[in-house]
């Protein structure tokens, strides 16, 4: 569904990503992992076709991205919902407007199509009778809920989450946890979660990538990450502060 082959990203004379090569398996929840900084948001945002790389390629579904124009792009970014770490909602809008907002942009249905598809992307996470609230009226795993709402709401085939339980509570992290699994498993969609959450990791994974160097150092399923050799690996699993990684090391 998705491929990275040898994708490289600099800006401003400073290298984040270098020869990152990715294969993301149609169905699959994938895990991007790594310390804070070695450029997983960046890989994200590659991914999602919000940047595109210095070098390399990216492929949705057959197509290199990388090369496309602005109006292609546009309709390759429909087959995307995109999860922002903070939830990334617009502050005056209510969440009936923010999960409203891409319909009411991008398709010609009815008020009442789009009330009705709203509602029912609100029940799917768990936030029913909630069209009226505000932003600021709702805790940190409401927001990222909603935002997760507004992701599905054109349908996509692939769900990019960035950080998703950056900053919640452990019972609202095993929420939104589940729910990726639940999106997956309802929806059929590819799914790509950056986090540096290990525990979130190793729960709702298929595989799992982990970025350090600037680069992809490991990538198999949850029991081939576990017995992964690589020092920097088993250090990064285990939060163990003795190792080749240093603390604050990007």
């Amino acid at each position: 569904m998705i491929t990275a082959r040898h994708v490289s990203y600099r800006i401003n004379g400073k290298q984040i990503l270098e020869d990152v090569n990715l294969h993301i398996r149609r169905g699959d929840i994938m895990s991007i992992m790594g310390v804070s900084g070695s450029g997983k948001t960046t890989l994200l945002k590659i991914l999602a076709g919000l940047i595109k790389p210095s070098s390399g390629q990216v492929l949705i579904d057959g197509t290199d991205i990388s090369r496309l124009g602005e109006d292609e792009l546009n309709r390759v970014r429909h087959k995307i919902g995109v999860v922002f770490q903070y939830g990334a909602l617009f502050d005056s809008l209510t969440v009936f407007e923010n999960v409203a907002f891409a319909l009411i942009r991008h398709t010609r249905l009815s008020r009442q199509e789009i009330r009705d598809i709203v509602r029912e992307k609100l029940a799917l996470v768990g936030l029913q009778g909630a069209e009226e609230m505000m932003p600021s009226e709702l805790s940190g795993g409401m927001q990222k809920r909603v935002g997760l709402a507004r992701a599905i709401a054109m349908n996509p085939e692939i769900l990019l989450y960035d950080e998703p339980t950056s900053g919640l509570d452990p019972i609202m992290a095993r929420v939104i946890n589940d729910l990726i699994v639940e999106m997956r498993n309802r929806l059929g969609v590819t799914s790509v979660v950056v986090s540096h959450d290990m525990d979130s990791v190793l729960r709702v994974s298929d595989r799992v990538a982990m970025i350090h160097d600037k680069t992809i150092i490991a990538y198999g399923t949850i029991d081939e990450i576990k017995q992964w050799d690589d020092p920097r690996v088993r250090q990064f699993i285990e939060g163990s502060t003795d190792g080749p990684i240093r603390p604050g090391e990007t």
